[in-house]
């Protein structure tokens, strides 16, 4: 008896859409990249009145940059790590803030100031927990 191949199944292509919430919640984590590069720029230039980072040092902002601009393309290609690495990035803002530099009181650009900046933070990791919980089964 001849035996043949079995036809090739084919499984439905899951679309994988980011919707609203999460690809708002990328686009501030973009502009939060930018305004991370004008603070080290203000920084460099000795222009305090234009700081938007409370650590006031460069090294330890581009390292966080860094992280969260990897931790973004982690995302936009759907990988658990990216997610991972922007809350991390997100901790360690916040612990610096906290405990390195206790620069809760620093005046920044608009008023703004280290308190400010840590409750942000702390919505971010609000925000970001649900804009991916509702497409965690995207994410490989």
């Amino acid at each position: 008896m001849r035996s043949y191949p079995s036809p090739a199944i084919s499984m439905p292509t899951l679309k994988k859409s980011r919707g609203v919430f999460l690809t708002v919640v990328i686009a501030f984590e973009v502009l939060t990249i930018i305004l991370k590069v004008f603070s080290d720029l203000a920084l460099f230039t000795n222009n305090a009145s234009l700081e938007f980072s409370p650590s006031g040092s460069i090294p330890l902002d581009m390292t966080e940059t860094a992280i969260l601009a990897v931790g973004l393309v982690g995302v936009l290609r759907w990988k658990k790590w990216g997610f991972y690495l922007v809350l991390i990035r997100l901790g360690i803002t916040i612990l610096v803030q906290l405990f390195l530099y206790q620069s809760l009181g620093q005046q920044l650009i608009g008023g703004y100031n280290g308190t400010t900046n840590v409750v942000f933070d702390f919505v971010g990791v609000a925000f970001w927990i649900v804009a991916v919980y509702r497409k965690w089964s995207y994410f490989e």
